[in-house]
């Protein structure tokens, strides 16, 4: 039987939208307000109102608001970062509850089957109960643009 991980928080949610947890977790994980990630989803991902993003759209735009570590893992890992500087590849069996556990500390998107998500500080920001046993296709590490979007949210 799987385990299922309980979330902490919902964190920034609408009310209107379906299909957003790449803009749920991009907001959770990086500091920016669910309408500046919704904006940037639309921008640089491609993304139309309750639709869904391919892991291929959603890393560019991850990318332009400061995701950094980018690591894929499952079947099509090579495919993914063959695309993109500076990412990295691991071994096929990350699920997200080994995810969860080694990274206690930092703010992360991450993209598990059919799902995104966002660990913060070890910890599960999503809408819903999660099976820990999914297997994790990308993770985007957003430590240090939380602190820079947390910041200039501060001063607007």
């Amino acid at each position: 039987m799987t385990k299922y991980i309980a979330p902490i928080a919902s964190g920034n949610i609408s009310a209107v939208e379906k299909n957003d947890c790449t803009v749920r977790a991009l907001s959770n994980a990086s500091g920016l307000s669910y309408e500046d990630a919704h904006e940037t989803m639309r921008v640089y991902a491609g993304r139309s109102a309750k639709r869904g993003s391919t892991v291929s759209k959603l890393t560019k735009a991850y990318q332009c608001v400061g995701a950094k570590n980018i690591t894929f893992s499952g079947k099509n890992r090579n495919w993914y970062a063959k695309n993109v500087e500076q990412s990295s590849i691991t071994d096929k069996g990350l699920t997200l509850k080994t995810f969860i556990a080694n990274n206690p500390i930092g703010r992360f998107v991450v993209v598990v089957t059919g799902h995104a998500v966002c660990v913060a500080d070890g910890q599960l920001v999503d809408t819903t109960w999660v099976a820990g046993g999914k297997h994790v296709i990308a993770t985007y590490d957003f430590t240090k643009a939380h602190s820079i979007n947390s910041a200039l949210a501060d001063v607007e």
